[in-house]
């Protein structure tokens, strides 16, 4: 018999790895970031991009970290990542025309339901590990249906 995710913490911690996963390979596949930063891994037996840059990495998984404790706790029913323009050291924002902007705008969000919690909490390992690979395997079919982003990189 397959062994059941046994606790919360448990499944929370898959979560929290599959959210890892999910933005490092949406700003690999968003070309939000330079793509040699990236290195393709395998995770779920789902072939992915990670970020090499350690700032990159160490911001992703505090980020994340830091939202364990309400994970575990049921507050969060959303998980948002919001893509925005870019900005220069001085604070000043472009889009793709390179005009300076005073606000940030956001060019996508990605939201991840976090309310199927409950539900996969009495699911196997098995199980569990197949629907997080299906998403994985969705994030990186979706790109080819996106038209590139509007950023400040150059023409």
């Amino acid at each position: 018999m397959e062994s059941l995710v046994e606790t919360k913490e448990e499944l929370v911690e898959e979560v929290c790895n599959f959210l890892e996963c999910a933005i490092h390979n949406i700003l690999y596949t968003r070309e939000v970031y330079p793509l040699n930063l990236f290195k393709k891994v395998r995770i779920y037996s789902v072939p992915v991009w990670k970020c090499r840059h350690p700032l990159l990495v160490s911001y992703i998984k505090t980020m994340v970290e830091s939202m364990r404790p309400l994970f575990v706790r049921g507050l969060v029913d959303k998980f948002c990542l919001v893509v925005c323009e870019d900005y220069d050291q001085d604070g000043t924002t472009h889009g793709k025309s390179g005009k300076e902007n005073k606000n940030r705008k956001a060019l996508e969000q990605y939201t991840f339901s976090l309310k199927i919690l409950d539900e996969l909490s009495q699911c196997t390992r098995a199980s569990l590990d197949t629907y997080l690979r299906s998403f994985l395997l969705k994030i990186n079919v979706a790109d080819g249906s996106f038209i590139p982003l509007e950023t400040s990189k150059p023409l």
